[in-house]
């Protein structure tokens, strides 16, 4: 019976990460005046009788933890349905400050976020902000670095990301402060353009970039190890495809040999660190 107990837990687990990944919501505007209620469209829903839709401040995941309560939030209008919508009524925002939110769909009555975050604007006129300019740092065959002064409300309410025109998928590139990282061959592209909710459109225009041969060196990955050697840099950092940096590694004279085996299962990206932009390489752990 432990046994069997066992498999039902680790099967509960596997579907609470299946849809943590597979959840569609969407709003049918992005601006929304105070009172007004919310509405939020849902699909592929594991038809949980307490899932709901959690809003909190635009940044700010939602734990259950301080720090992490939701501002408001409301059961599915019609609980246990794969896909329907969602009212949150305007009145429960109360008096909160206008300012930018996001909506997430939350599962059966607790905090696992089994959507993306997506963000809005509740209360009067939105201001009119700025956009960060590009700097095209590196463009290679293999990667290419463009960097940025962090404007962290401009990161989170990005739209799309597009080079000539054609959209960028989640799985060409990632972003952190101050930098945008892309896997794949830019060096015919154009121009390259970064929209986002309430900002004019980012653009840079691609040109000749050089590479600084003693940097880039040799990184290669095999069987969870990352080997380094003839790099200028001090250091490497490994960063996940959603921009968080998971770790730093110092580096030293001659091949270096970094045990990544801990990490979790998943795609990440290794990145040079030094003057200017390093070698980016992206890496597969499977355990």
């Amino acid at each position: 019976m432990k046994k069997l107990t066992v498999l039902c837990v680790c099967a509960m687990v596997s579907f609470a990460q299946m849809w943590a990944q597979n959840v569609v919501i969407s709003l049918d505007k992005f601006h929304f005046e105070r009172g007004e209620d919310i509405v939020v469209t849902y699909s592929n829903g594991p038809c949980n009788a307490k899932d709901y839709i959690g809003i909190a401040p635009l940044g700010q995941e939602i734990t259950g933890i301080p720090g992490g309560y939701t501002t408001t939030y409301a059961y599915l209008d019609n609980p246990g349905t794969a896909e329907g919508i969602c009212t949150v009524p305007g009145n429960n925002m109360g008096a909160v400050e206008d300012g930018y939110y996001w909506a997430v769909y939350l599962l059966n009555d607790g905090y696992n976020a089994a959507s993306a975050y997506i963000p809005f604007y509740y209360g009067a006129e939105a201001p009119q902000n700025e956009a960060p300019a590009l700097t095209v740092d590196e463009c290679t065959v293999d990667y290419t670095t463009i960097t940025f002064t962090d404007n962290e409300l401009w990161r989170n309410l990005i739209k799309g990301i597009s080079v000539d025109g054609t959209e960028l998928t989640t799985d060409d590139y990632t972003m952190e402060a101050g930098a945008l990282y892309i896997l794949k061959d830019l060096t015919a592209a154009n121009t390259l353009t970064i929209t986002a909710w309430d900002h004019p459109d980012a653009t840079v225009a691609f040109g000749t970039t050089s590479i600084d041969e003693n940097l880039v060196g040799s990184m290669r990955f095999c069987n969870g190890h990352l080997y380094v050697s003839n790099i200028a840099s001090k250091s490497v950092s490994v960063i996940s495809l959603t921009g968080v940096m998971v770790g730093t590694y110092a580096l030293n004279a001659g091949e270096n040999v970094l045990d990544l085996t801990h990490l979790n299962n998943g795609v990440y990206l290794v990145k040079a660190d030094g003057k200017g932009a390093g070698k980016v390489m992206k890496i597969i752990i499977r355990h």
